[in-house]
């Protein structure tokens, strides 16, 4: 047996997507089930926390979801 630790590492990424909706609620729910954002673990060891920020309302021409 070697002697070991086992070290738990979080990682938080931020980024923004643009959803056309007619809420905030809309949004949220169109982004995930679009697929892009995912909350599938690779393994029974990983944990994912979804949290979601809906910021303001922009113009873009080419929205991430729709």
């Amino acid at each position: 047996m070697i002697k070991a630790y086992e070290v738990q590492v979080t990682f938080n990424i931020k980024k923004t997507y643009t959803v056309v909706a007619d809420s905030e609620d809309e949004a949220i729910e169109k982004l995930t089930e679009s697929g892009i954002v995912s909350s599938v673990c690779e393994s029974a060891n990983e944990y994912y926390n979804e949290e979601y920020d809906v910021q303001r309302k922009v113009k873009v021409k080419e929205p991430d979801v729709e």
